[in-house]
């Protein structure tokens, strides 16, 4: 793990982000402050990597929200990146908001912006197709038709996640709904 980066289990797509607490905001903050960087070869071996995005959302996190000492050259590199600059902030909102880093269809949004070639983002995206252990026991499909796993993937989760959205839609109406009636009492 690089500042953060590191490959992705199930693409294999460097990039992907590993911020999932200020605990870890707090470890790089720590690594900048105490660790003789060789910050050239840091952003050489990131550019080589293909992970620059990701390093300078982490980076400037970690000043913006710890107060780490980027090295001022590093840092204004990081924010001439529109790229970098927007996540960063955009994360810095809801970490200070007290939301918890994006999760599910926003997190693998997020994780998807913060790769940097359109291969490696189509590369990410098909990885997230390849069956899991739920999918292989929600489904009892035959050993020989294996790759149909691969079609139901998309589908079970599009049920998933439409089920808990219809479900969080249903409770919103209802307290407005009890919320109303309340109102309409007093």
């Amino acid at each position: 793990i690089i500042v953060g980066v590191t490959n992705d289990g199930v693409s294999g797509v460097p990039g992907v982000l590993r911020w999932c607490s200020l605990g870890w905001l707090a470890d790089i903050a720590r690594l900048i402050d105490r660790a003789d960087l060789d910050w050239n070869a840091l952003l050489a071996y990131c550019e080589r990597r293909r992970v620059s995005l990701t390093v300078f959302v982490g980076l400037l996190l970690a000043e913006e929200l710890l107060g780490a000492p980027v090295p001022a050259a590093v840092a204004a590199r990081a924010r001439l990146d529109s790229r970098a600059s927007s996540l960063a902030a955009a994360l810095c909102r809801r970490l200070r908001a007290g939301s918890p880093a994006p999760e599910g269809w926003s997190g693998f949004g997020f994780q998807l912006a913060l790769i940097e070639r359109k291969r490696d983002k189509l590369k990410f995206c098909l990885g997230h197709l390849a069956p899991t252990p739920a999918d292989l026991d929600a489904l009892s499909i035959p050993p020989g038709a294996f790759p149909f796993y691969y079609a139901a993937r998309p589908a079970r989760l599009a049920l998933k996640h439409t089920t808990r959205v219809a479900r969080n839609i249903r409770i919103a109406l209802l307290s407005r709904a009890h919320a109303r009636l309340r109102s309409s009492q007093a």
